[in-house]
C-alpha cells in the first residue's frame, strides 16, 4: 500500500499544536494517520487534529505515538512537507520509521485520553483482543491488569481470615467489570 501526501508547512505546524499542548510522551500509545475528506488527520490519545493535504492516502497508518509527539516538538524541515508510506515504513521529511498500514477500521476502538483503571479493564469485555492490540492498547491493558491483580492480592491478604481467596475476589472483579458494561 504505497501512499504519498504533501502538506503546506504552516498547516502542518498548526495541526501539530494541539499535540504539543495536550499529548504527553509517557501516555502516547499508537497514533493513527488517515484522511478525512481533504484533510490529513492524526489521532493520538483522544486528540484528533488535521490539515488540508493533497495526494494519495487510503486507509490508516499506525505508528508509535511517541514518534508523532517527537515530530510535534521538532517538526521536519521543508515546505511542503512530504509524508510517504513505502515498504511498511513511514517517511516524514528525512525521518523514516516502521509503521502498520491497514484498511480503515470500522467500529474502531476510541483512544482514551487518560483512562481510569476500571474503564481500561472493561475494554477487554467490549472489544476483541485483536482490535485492542491493533489500536495500541495492549501495553496499557497489561499494565491495568497487573495493577488490578496487585490490588486484589492485597485485598485477599486482608480478607484471608474470612476464607476469601484471591481467586474468589478475581471472579468478583471480573463479574463487576462485565456487569458494568451493561449498566453504561
Amino acid at each position: 500500500m504505497e501512499q504519498s501526501l504533501l502538506i503546506n508547512r504552516e498547516d502542518f505546524l498548526t495541526m501539530l499544536k494541539p499535540l504539543k499542548r495536550f499529548a504527553k510522551k509517557k501516555q502516547a500509545g499508537d497514533a493513527v494517520l488517515s484522511m478525512d475528506g481533504g484533510d490529513f488527520v492524526i489521532s493520538l490519545v483522544g486528540i484528533s487534529t488535521g490539515a488540508p493535504a493533497t495526494g494519495n492516502w487510503s486507509g490508516e497508518v499506525r505508528v508509535l505515538g511517541k514518534l508523532i509527539w517527537g515530530i510535534a516538538m521538532v517538526p521536519p524541515e521543508g515546505d511542503p512537507i512530504r509524508l510517504e508510506v513505502r515498504d511498511w515504513r513511514l517517511h516524514i521529511g528525512t525521518l523514516s520509521v516502521s509503521c502498520i498500514a491497514q484498511k480503515t477500521q470500522k467500529n474502531a476502538v476510541n483512544p482514551l485520553m487518560d483512562p481510569e483503571l476500571v474503564k481500561m479493564l472493561r475494554l477487554r469485555y467490549v472489544y476483541p483482543l485483536d482490535r485492542l492490540d491493533k489500536a495500541g492498547f495492549t501495553p496499557a491493558l497489561v499494565k491495568a491488569q497487573e495493577k488490578a491483580r496487585k490490588i486484589v492480592n492485597r485485598a485477599a491478604k486482608i480478607l484471608a481470615p474470612l476464607n476469601i481467596s484471591e481467586s474468589d475476589l478475581m471472579r468478583m472483579v471480573k463479574e463487576h467489570l462485565r456487569r458494568g458494561i451493561d449498566a453504561e
